[in-house]
């Protein structure tokens, strides 16, 4: 049995303890300029703990906890990766007679996972806003914004339950309240707009738009492919290597899987630059994104002045009409995390050991790297178009 949630003195989290802002707007002959500091501290945030978790049997190699009965490679299959059942550590149970040890038949799990919701104070936003516009004047106006944002909580709650919400977040050890990079923080944000208006009819103006939004790409993690911990959850961050030597792989892993792994380490900017330790949540970024949008509009009067009516054409992120390699948005599929080597236990010299037997394909001698997903849902990184009729009451 599992218990998706427990209550224990639990409030019902409230999102702001203090929201300053401030906001300044200067006018410089044609031009407006203006400014806005806006800092959020959280005052209660839900949290989420598996009391059932118990206690941790050892630790691994970069000092995280193990709940494994045994961490060595014997408690794992060198030739696939895969953890072996006997190895399968009592985490996530409370017994039935908890004054007995775990048994598989005579004393087993009670309950599978038990997740109690909490409350927690840490976490925070920053935003600074600057903007210059100028004001509509011979027939065009624009506008030039950056935004720089940062943010971070404990958990970023992504899920309806509270048992995917604990297992959901990527960590250095299961049940650890600390803060990390929001998974909603947009770093940088470039916006620009401006429009253009024509009198080819009289009294019915003719106005051409075009919208641009540049952003930093979303937040994700670095992580295991598997259950690195012995928790039971493929939530654990990534032990970047040192060197190339500083982890061994299994016999699976051959010298081109090595290479290609190595390689890809070295040639991405977060983890060459963090090698030798354990990445942190949300440290990497996908690409930066850039599209544009573009509006026709006429102004019409079947209905008189009274009743000013409109058509318009949008074409939303035109650049990827113009190059199907324009607009595209690339992120880290859900739940926000990149999986890289599996876990496969601890040789006798204190080491990881790898299997990275995915990064190369022997049989097109080709590298098969993980990569980010498309971003296309619901058409994020594809052209369309839209024709509306807009009249005013």
């Amino acid at each position: 049995r599992q218990i998706n949630s427990l209550s224990s003195d639990f409030e019902q989290p409230t999102v702001l303890k203090a929201n300053l802002a401030y906001e300044m707007e200067l006018g410089i002959g044609d031009l407006v300029g203006g400014a806005e500091l806006l800092l959020t501290q959280v005052e209660k945030a839900v949290t989420f703990t598996n009391v059932a978790l118990g206690t941790p049997t050892s630790f691994l190699p970069d000092g995280r906890e193990s709940y494994w009965l045994n961490n060595s490679t014997v408690g794992f299959n060198q030739s696939t990766g895969s953890t072996t059942g006997t190895n399968r550590n009592v985490a996530n149970c409370i017994v039935v007679n908890t004054l007995l040890p775990f048994n598989r038949t005579t004393n087993p799990c009670a309950y599978t996972n038990a997740i109690v919701m909490g409350n927690t104070e840490k976490g925070s936003a920053r935003n600074f806003t600057v903007f210059l516009e100028k004001p509509w004047k011979n027939n065009w106006n624009a506008k030039l914004a950056y935004t720089y944002s940062t943010a971070d909580d404990v958990s970023p709650a992504t899920s309806s339950v509270a048992f995917s919400n604990w297992s959901g977040r990527f960590v250095y050890n299961p049940n650890e309240e600390v803060l990390g990079r929001s998974n909603y923080e947009i770093r940088d944000r470039f916006s620009a707009n401006a429009s253009y208006r024509m009198n080819f009819f009289k009294n019915a103006p003719t106005t051409v738009s075009m919208y641009w939004e540049g952003r930093t790409g979303r937040p994700y993690s670095f992580a295991y492919a598997n259950d690195a911990n012995g928790d039971g959850q493929s939530n654990d961050l990534f032990y970047i290597p040192a060197t190339a030597t500083d982890v061994a792989y299994t016999a699976g892993s051959t010298a081109q899987d090595r290479a290609a792994f190595w390689n890809y380490v070295t040639s991405d900017d977060y983890l060459s630059n963090n090698l030798g330790s354990v990445a942190a949540r949300n440290g990497a970024s996908a690409p930066f994104v850039n599209q544009f949008d573009l509006r026709f509009s006429q102004k019409i009067n079947f209905f008189g002045d009274k009743r000013p009516s409109e058509i318009y054409l949008d074409i939303q992120n035109v650049g990827n009409l113009i190059n199907k390699n324009w607009g595209r948005i690339e992120e880290a599929g859900f739940p926000s995390r990149v999986q890289l080597a599996r876990f496969t236990g601890v040789n006798g010299s204190g080491q990881y050991v790898y299997d990275v037997s995915n990064f190369y394909n022997e049989g097109t001698a080709t590298a098969t790297p993980p990569t980010l997903e498309l971003r296309d849902v619901v058409a994020e990184s594809r052209w369309s178009a839209q024709v509306g009729f807009k009249i005013n009451f």
